[in-house]
């Protein structure tokens, strides 16, 4: 190979990167040690419900142990790393945490009184899901095994025919209709709008469609579970 190819700096990082994998990927396995330290945060004047609890924090870290394959990579890619993030409620596991050096935590001790130096407050934001595409619908349902290749076509058909979503560009926006049908299913009949119920009724389905199962008893049993949900919850209408 010439010097010129050499001296072209983004060709030599795009040599370098594959040379590195490609020798890597033949070394031995890289044995690093995790370690995790719960910290409880406690106020001396009491907190919530007459208790001195205000927040647990959770320290992660590991150490590298046996190098293996990270000694073909650049030092940059396997530096070990530990990290504080806060639990339990109104806690955002999401959140960049501070960085904490590995070795800190091998100092730690069980029960050990920790002084907190200061508090800081970061501000970070989370983005919603992004809205379903005909597409990544289709994927999401076939993995929850709702539905059959020669079906997912009529579903999409039937939910926008019956106007429960209506389409943006190339997202599926859920109406309000949609979110009214959605709120009342789901709070009373959850079990039939469930997922996994609808996935077991397809495999049910199957077995009837391949003669392995009695379509009647199958049928029966479905209606009977049916009927007695909506009995419960026409008992529950005010009058």
């Amino acid at each position: 190979m010439g010097s010129g190819w050499i001296a072209d700096k983004k060709k030599l990082d795009l040599y370098t990167l594959i040379y590195e994998r490609t020798l890597a990927s033949v070394m031995k396995d890289a044995k690093m040690e995790r370690k995790t330290v719960a910290v409880e945060a406690r106020s001396p004047r009491g907190g919530e419900r007459g208790t001195n609890h205000l927040a647990e924090l959770v320290v992660t870290g590991q150490t590298i142990l046996t190098r293996g394959f990270l000694r073909a990579l650049r030092e940059e890619e396997q530096a070990p790393t530990a990290s504080l993030s806060p639990t339990g409620p109104g806690s955002d596991p999401d959140g960049p945490p501070p960085s904490l050096s590995p070795s800190f935590l091998d100092r730690l001790t069980p029960g050990q009184a920790l002084s907190c130096l200061g508090t800081k407050v970061l501000l970070h934001a989370t983005s919603p899901p992004y809205r379903y595409t005909q597409g990544s619908f289709v994927r999401t349902v076939e993995e929850l095994g709702i539905g059959r290749p020669s079906t997912y076509a009529t579903i999409i058909e039937v939910l926008k025919t019956r106007r429960y979503f209506a389409m943006k560009g190339t997202a599926m926006v859920p109406t309000l209709v949609g979110f009214v049908v959605a709120q009342l299913l789901e709070g009373h009949f959850p079990a039939f709008v469930d997922a996994g119920f609808t996935s077991q009724m397809e495999g049910q389905l199957d077995l009837i469609a391949k003669g392995n199962a009695d379509r009647v008893s199958y049928l029966d049993e479905y209606y009977r579970g049916l009927t007695s949900a909506i009995e419960t919850v026409e008992g529950a209408i005010d009058r």
